[in-house]
């Protein structure tokens, strides 16, 4: 079963389509979000009179102004759309300008919030006590799944909508990640207890045996469920919890996978794992594409153990910056 095709309705509508089909060869996912930036910036180009230039100097300066309390990587998503669509035009002998690479820096003093083992508990124990709705009958079971597996596995949440039936062994307990990023695939094996949880939601979900290509979190219509609501939902759940980052917002999903590599980082120290293994080893197990992808966590680590910091030191010497005590 396919997600259903993201349609863009403004101008120049084969060149974008084109383009995204394109990058997809590439092994760029181009998600719902990345999809409806797209279908905002054929929107914006079908304002204007079409030229003989599809894409002006004037043109990208405006689409790419800065907004009123606009998020600087909210403007550079805009940026690199603009940037990269001229590429792909220069490339088919289309004339056209192409915006400058450089973009403007975010902040790099934030650190993520990260969710203590007891308040994971509690967040997964709030899911588990959710109301149970006739007409929504699978949401409860697929939340109280959905949390233990980015808690176990450090997926990043579009790798767990996207996971098929087949992408879940449930024989082996070995999950297929297909549809990572830079369209990596990697396999990753669970515990016995998230073994033991997946089969025991097999049987409560009564997934069809032939159709493969189902979700393993469907909602009601057994459709892919949309990111944003999940993020919404998940936040909630948070909330109801009592897990707030500063008494009154919920940490980002995101976090989930940034506490899970911290404690797998300390579960590997503690276990005395050869201290020149252990980055590699977590890389390939998240799906980074390079170790220094990886080597952002050590700052985490560092931050919240400094005794596993001062272990890691002579390896990984000048990783660890110093970290503000007023960042957020």
């Amino acid at each position: 079963m396919a997600t259903k095709e993201y349609i863009i309705d403004g101008a120049h509508i084969e060149l974008l389509n084109e383009f995204v089909e394109y990058k997809r060869s590439l092994g760029y996912g181009y998600p719902y979000q990345t999809m409806e930036q797209i279908r905002r910036f054929s929107r914006f180009l079908a304002n204007y009179p079409l030229e003989d230039t599809i894409l002006t100097k004037n043109l990208i300066d405006e689409y790419c102004e800065p907004k009123m309390n606009e998020a600087v990587s909210t403007r550079n998503k805009r940026l690199s759309l603009s940037r990269q669509f001229s590429l792909f035009l220069r490339t088919k002998g289309i004339d056209c300008y192409v915006p400058p690479e450089q973009q403007e820096k975010k902040s790099t003093d934030f650190v993520p919030y990260i969710i203590s083992k007891e308040q994971m508990k509690d967040i997964i124990s709030c899911a588990d006590r959710q109301p149970f709705f006739p007409h929504t009958r699978t949401t409860k079971a697929v939340y109280s799944m959905l949390l233990r597996l980015l808690w176990c596995c450090g997926l990043r949440l579009s790798e767990a909508l996207n996971l098929q039936l087949d992408d879940v062994d449930i024989n082996s307990g070995i999950l297929t990640i297909r549809r990572a990023k830079y369209n990596q695939i990697r396999l990753i094996p669970i515990s016995v207890t998230l073994h033991d949880y997946i089969r025991s939601y097999w049987d409560k979900m009564s997934f069809p045996h032939k159709d493969h290509d189902a979700f393993f979190f469907p909602t009601h219509r057994g459709e892919c469920y949309n990111r944003s609501s999940v993020l919404r939902h998940i936040q909630m759940i948070m909330l109801e919890a009592g897990v707030t980052k500063d008494g009154i917002r919920p940490p980002r999903v995101h976090d989930i996978r940034h506490s899970y590599a911290v404690w797998a980082l300390k579960k590997m120290v503690d276990e005395n794992v050869d201290i020149y293994c252990v980055l590699p080893m977590l890389s390939i197990f998240m799906g980074h594409s390079d170790i220094i992808s990886t080597e952002y966590y050590l700052r985490l680590t560092g931050y919240v153990y400094p005794d596993i910091a001062a272990q890691m030191e002579p390896v990984y010497a000048g990783v660890f910056p110093e970290v503000n005590d007023e960042a957020e």
